[in-house]
């Protein structure tokens, strides 16, 4: 994953979350079709929330076992 920040309230389209995520455009919307990246259409438009890109990625990481 890229270094770069993004704030909360911070909107992205599939090339920005492509190139912050560091993945192909093409990753996003197969992702996307497959319901796994939370995400909001506007009209024909994807768009992705910084803060809930944020939540998925923390829940993506793998748990420590005990």
């Amino acid at each position: 994953m890229s270094d770069e920040k993004i704030g909360d309230s911070e909107m992205m389209n599939v090339h920005e979350l492509a190139r912050f995520l560091g993945v192909t455009e093409g990753f996003i919307y197969k992702n996307v079709q497959r319901l796994k990246i939370p995400h909001v259409k506007l009209g024909k438009m994807l768009r992705f929330m910084s803060s809930d890109i944020k939540s998925w990625l923390q829940n993506r990481k793998p748990q420590a076992r005990i």
